[in-house]
């Protein structure tokens, strides 16, 4: 994923699922930053963000939350 990221920076599914990589493996800023470039290239899925498995572990900590709100606004 970080490989595809680099050929092509702005597909924003990329940098989600980088997001859900990073906080599967325990790396929530990493996973965080991820996500926010995600939605930098489009990504608007507030429902799956915010009920996807893999993002566990970022639920509950503000600047998650902050993501969310911001899908929504958007």
């Amino acid at each position: 994923l970080q490989r595809a990221s680099s050929l092509d920076p702005t597909d924003a599914s990329i940098h989600y699922n980088l997001a859900c990589a990073y906080a599967l493996s325990g790396n929530p800023d990493t996973a965080l930053e991820s996500l926010r470039r995600a939605m930098t290239h489009g990504y608007r899925d507030v429902d799956h963000t915010g009920s996807d498995p893999d993002l566990e572990s970022l639920r509950g900590l503000p600047e998650f939350e902050q993501l969310l709100e911001e899908m929504k606004d958007s």
